[in-house]
């Protein structure tokens, strides 16, 4: 069961890594203008000087919730390997843990993304 639990925090750790690698290019300021990759919105879209505003927020934005995630799931495996706090817990439950570590931190990236381009 030790290998059940980590591995789904191991993903956590994962898509971190891979959001770090997406954001990195954002907060540099080295994505031009595209209908694929970036923070996308009609504002962004038509302005140039908007889009490259934007996404240097965005990414460093989701650089924060990648290391939040990352921090967060390397926490929960350090308990459950050393303490009994977590082993205990029901698969539902470690389900539960496992969704709100990589959705929180992302939701929250999204959210402060789209605070910060509705005052620009």
């Amino acid at each position: 069961m030790v290998a059940d639990i980590s591995i789904y925090f191991l993903i956590d750790i994962g898509v971190g890594v891979i959001m770090i690698c997406m954001a990195v290019p954002l907060a540099m300021g080295r994505v031009k203008p595209n209908r694929w990759y970036g923070f996308r919105t009609p504002k962004t879209m038509e302005n140039e000087a908007s889009w490259y505003r934007a996404n240097r927020y965005a990414g460093r934005a989701m650089i924060l919730s990648a290391v939040v995630m990352i921090l967060l799931a390397s926490l929960i495996i350090l308990l459950y390997h050393t303490t009994s706090l977590l082993s205990a817990l029901p698969p539902l439950a470690v389900l539960a843990l496992w969704n709100a570590v990589m959705i929180l931190p992302i939701l929250g990236m999204i959210a402060a993304s789209f605070h910060y381009h509705a005052k620009m």
